[in-house]
């Protein structure tokens, strides 16, 4: 799967992360509290994101089929899964 952003946007992204972390590592006592980033990893975290909204949007869809079933066990499941 790959990410619909445009470089642009994900160097903007990049950019902007590692100055705030940059302007804040001072705050931290260990250097590993305020690493600077990497490319990779905002994409990665980006692509997360649209992961967990795509589940969500599944389980969504999925609770009232299990509603009309009338059986709370199935209900119960499916909302567990929501978090």
């Amino acid at each position: 799967m790959e990410l619909s952003i445009t470089g642009e946007a994900l160097e903007n992204i990049f950019h902007h992360t590692n100055h705030y972390t940059f302007i804040t590592q001072p705050n931290f006592s260990r250097e590993s509290d305020a690493k600077l980033t990497h490319k990779t990893e905002i994409k990665a975290f980006i692509g997360l994101l649209c992961r967990a909204a795509n589940w969500m949007e599944l389980i969504s869809i999925l609770i009232p089929i299990a509603s009309c079933q009338q059986n709370p066990y199935n209900i119960y499941l499916l909302l567990c899964l929501q978090y």
